[in-house]
């Protein structure tokens, strides 16, 4: 058997060894090239399939020692159905033929759950869209979705999207899927997700998603909260519209530096996060 041979076995044989623990095991966790999948089945009720964003990739020894994929913990505990979906080492957008095949040979898994939903953040979104026909995707909320230059597959997913109408590429992007419902973050740019977390919403939309009952009069309502936080004023005095005028301008800045005086601690944790970030940085550029 020659070399080319060998490893088509070889790959066939992780395909059947994964399939096989999927099938015996409502619990589960694989590694599909480069991406880990972890999966924790309570019932039939609504499966969530969580695609982790840009920036979360784990590292082969995070895998082997056990680290959870994005999602995971946080629907699990909460006694949901998940399947989550995180790469590994590479932000690879979830286009790995492998993942496909996958998708495809385990999709008579989900079937027989009531609904099968998609929950994704920036470059996830490009997992739920790609996945989504393999994984028969009835509804998917999806923040701040960023789609690169990926070819996307028609759907027929409901989708809901929360997005900065400020943020022109966001903006751009959300509203090329065409979406069935949006909900608006308004003057928090990329940040959608952390922003709803920081004004305490992030649990309820969930929540209300999984059950297909979100009130937009709820979200807009907590997500006033915004304005309580640090990044509404730093990405406000962008001028991300190109709209401020110099009064507009002069209110953001009081109103920013008020929120400094007020929240002294998180002021100077942000500081020192970004002073440590400049110092790795130039470590990592002397080393190299």
């Amino acid at each position: 058997m020659n070399q080319k041979n060998r490893a088509k076995q070889k790959q066939l044989s992780q395909e059947v060894s994964n399939r096989s623990q999927v099938e015996k095991n409502r619990e589960f966790r694989v590694t599909v090239k480069n991406t880990l999948i972890q999966g924790a089945i309570i019932d039939d009720g609504p499966i969530v399939f969580a695609f982790a964003p840009a920036g979360t990739s784990l590292t082969p020894h995070e895998v082997d020692n056990g680290e959870l994929p994005w999602g995971f913990k946080y629907l699990s505990s909460r006694g949901v159905n998940v399947v989550s979906f995180n790469t590994i080492s590479t932000d690879h957008k979830y286009e790995e033929i492998e993942l496909f095949e996958w998708a495809k040979s385990n999709s008579f898994l989900f079937q027989h759950h009531k609904e099968r939903l998609a929950y994704a953040v920036s470059m996830g979104a490009c997992g739920a869209l790609l996945l989504s026909r393999h994984l028969m995707i009835d509804r998917a909320l999806l923040f701040s979705p960023t789609l690169y230059s990926v070819t996307l597959p028609e759907h027929n997913m409901h989708i809901t999207v929360v997005y900065d109408p400020f943020c022109a590429n966001d903006r751009k992007q959300a509203l090329s899927l065409q979406p069935s419902s949006k909900l608006h973050t308004y003057g928090v740019g990329h940040r959608g997700i952390e922003s709803v977390s920081a004004c305490g919403y992030l649990s309820p939309l969930i929540r209300d998603f999984i059950g297909n009952r979100i009130v937009d009069e709820e979200f807009y309502r907590a997500m006033r909260g915004r304005k309580s936080t640090e990044r509404y004023y730093s990405y406000m005095k962008r001028n991300p519209t190109g709209k401020n005028t110099k009064s507009r301008k002069r209110v953001i800045i009081i109103a920013s530096l008020k929120w400094n005086l007020s929240n002294p601690k998180k002021v100077l944790n942000k500081l020192y996060k970004s002073a440590r970030k400049r110092l790795l940085a130039v470590n990592v550029s002397r080393n190299g």
